[in-house]
């Protein structure tokens, strides 16, 4: 029984992914530590790992400078496209990256790095896999000499197979890259075997190496299908729809390629035209084909003519306007213009009667104006003081002023003896100040005095809740307060302000202020009422309420009725004011006229 041996590695680095198993024609394994049978890959891994041990040793013997000249190397634009985006960018690295390639070619080790040119792409290729043998040949060779050509495979797959071939070994020595065919049988059936019809696709990898600097270029896949005869062939014929419109590579017409083959197609569009899709609808360009039958591809191009949209505001401060920019022929363009605050919009210079938002069609540049016109307007000054005796304002405060549009004035607040200037009402501290009237003006000037108020507070009912913020203050200050209510009572009103919330801002006047907040239960009971008799009148203020809440009952007479009195209190008025403590019925009593 024949057993073949084979190990993956990581491509130019050495490192092993570990001990793999490799099935031959018998679907035998056998793991890649053992040695017997032909020369498998984990001997080729051997010599990879050999070769970066020894470069590695030599990268420790090269001086300081050096080194230094590696790691400049390596951190220029040449060096990060050689090591890529992932690899570190160090001299390293650089040093293990082309000398490998310089040292497996057959050359000596760089003591210092290499002017960088790059490495041409590999022209496309046909790999014909018979029952006689493997062969790969370039379709052409490269444009520059002295470049070797590279290839790695994988064992032959089945047709369902999906492995990638980004893991494959290095078949045989690099090759003078030329357009002749390369004979492979024996280099690949050492490694893998036969090709048979059971696993009969063979996928194969393969780049160029330049053996003087160690650079390689991109690489390229190829797959080839076992066939009983020299191949079978098919034909790819490319075309475009107009050729004024643009080209095709490969050339318009008709190229033979061997089953399995992978060609890549790419449109190029003339000056004036863009490519639009392929005859199969795909828009891919380029775009890489498998020939497993004969197919057509025509390239399809449409006109790019480009037109530049200006569209421009007059005068400059009267708005914004969008819309402008590089359209393609035919394209339409969405103009729109948004007049500032202090002008109208009135029109565009070709077509006043147009909107402030229109669609054109762009078939030429061209240049749109909008329209704006200052609106004539007034604007209204209102200052204020935080206390009358605080002191006064020019212009005077609550007394209202008008600018026109655009003017600008001086305010200033004027403090009283014993106080000073502390800020508008907008936070700006600026006194004198100049002001610009594009809008109206309500500003109130803040002034502290250099003597204190107390502020204090009173709850009802008592224990219901507290009131934080108060103490002593500058008169003038703003002070906040907020009522805050103990467990199961709420916040009612306030005595001297019942439509202020809970937290409510003032400022302190000379005398201070004691103020006195409300709680009720967080409990409710119900107000009902009744008439006696029943169409003599009407109550109102009835409803559910919080306990301890005051409401206001009022009994309203009907026509030919007049109010009389209260069930529940004899000279209590028609309208009467009532605390809420329990449900409660009130009995409006009425006469007869």
């Amino acid at each position: 029984m024949r057993y073949k041996t084979s190990i993956a590695f990581q491509e130019l680095n050495g490192s092993a992914k570990g001990v793999t198993a490799s099935r031959n024609a018998s679907g035998t394994y056998l793991q890649s530590r053992s040695r017997g049978g032909r020369r498998g890959a984990s001997d080729g891994q051997s010599e990879v790992r050999a070769l970066f041990h020894q470069l590695q040793k030599s990268w420790k013997e090269l001086k300081e400078d050096e080194r230094r000249l590696w790691q400049t190397a390596a951190e220029s634009a040449q060096g990060r496209r050689v090591l890529g985006q992932s690899a570190k960018l160090t001299g390293g690295n650089l040093y293990l990256r082309l000398n490998f390639w310089v040292v497996r070619l057959g050359g000596s080790a760089l003591t210092e790095p290499p002017m960088l040119c790059g490495v041409e792409s590999p022209a496309d290729a046909q790999l014909f896999v018979t029952g006689d043998g493997i062969s790969l040949e370039l379709d052409h060779a490269p444009e520059l000499g002295g470049l070797k050509l590279v290839v790695m495979a994988i064992g032959p797959q089945s047709m369902g197979a999906v492995k990638p071939a980004g893991k494959g070994a290095m078949l045989g020595d690099a090759k003078d890259a030329d357009d002749e065919a390369f004979d492979l049988t024996d280099e690949y059936v050492a490694k893998y075997g036969s090709v048979t019809e059971g696993m009969p696709r063979v996928i194969m990898r393969y780049f160029l190496v330049d053996s003087e600097t160690g650079e390689k270029s991109l690489e390229k896949t190829v797959c080839g299908i076992l066939s009983a005869g020299p191949g079978t062939r098919y034909t790819l014929t490319t075309g475009v729809d107009d050729a004024d419109h643009g080209s095709v590579s490969p050339a318009a017409g008709e190229h033979e390629y061997n089953a399995g083959a992978q060609v890549t197609v790419e449109a190029t569009a003339a000056e004036g035209y863009a490519f639009d899709s392929w005859s199969d609808g795909s828009t891919e360009n380029p775009k890489t084909v498998v020939m497993n039958a004969d197919l057509t591809l025509t390239a399809q191009f449409v006109v790019d003519m480009r037109h530049t949209v200006t569209v421009v505001a007059s005068p400059t401060a009267g708005g914004t306007v969008s819309g402008g920019g590089s359209y393609n022929h035919g394209d339409t363009a969405t103009l729109k213009a948004v007049a500032d605050r202090r002008y109208d919009f009135i029109g565009w210079a070709d077509d006043e009667t147009a909107g402030a938002t229109r669609t054109v069609t762009v078939d030429a540049d061209a240049s749109y104006t909008a329209l704006f016109r200052l609106r004539e307007s007034t604007h209204k000054l209102m200052l204020h003081t935080n206390l009358e005796t605080a002191g006064t304002t020019i212009p005077e405060p609550d007394v209202e002023k008008e600018y026109n549009d655009g003017d600008e004035d001086e305010i200033e607040a004027y403090p009283a003896s014993d106080y000073h200037f502390v800020k508008w009402s907008d936070g700006n501290t600026s006194n004198p100040r100049m002001m610009v009237y594009d809008h109206d003006v309500e500003l109130t000037a803040i002034m502290e005095s250099e003597f204190e108020a107390n502020v204090g507070a009173e709850v009802f009912p008592a224990n219901s809740g507290d009131v934080t913020g108060t103490g002593s203050y500058p008169v003038g200050r703003k002070v906040t307060v907020t009522a805050e209510p103990e467990d199961e009572f709420i916040f009612d009103h306030w005595e001297d302000d019942e439509t202020a919330g809970a937290t409510r801002e003032f400022y302190l006047g000379e005398d201070g202020v004691n103020l006195k907040a409300y709680f009720v239960s967080e409990y409710e009971a119900v107000i009902s009422a009744e008439c006696s008799p029943e169409d003599g009148g009407s109550v109102s203020g009835t409803g559910t309420f919080n306990i301890g809440k005051q409401i206001t009952l009022e009994a309203i007479a009907e026509d030919g009725y007049e109010f009389d009195h209260w069930e529940d209190d004899d000279e209590a008025p028609a309208r009467r004011t009532v605390t809420v403590e329990e449900d409660t019925c009130f009995t409006a009593v009425f006469r007869e006229l």
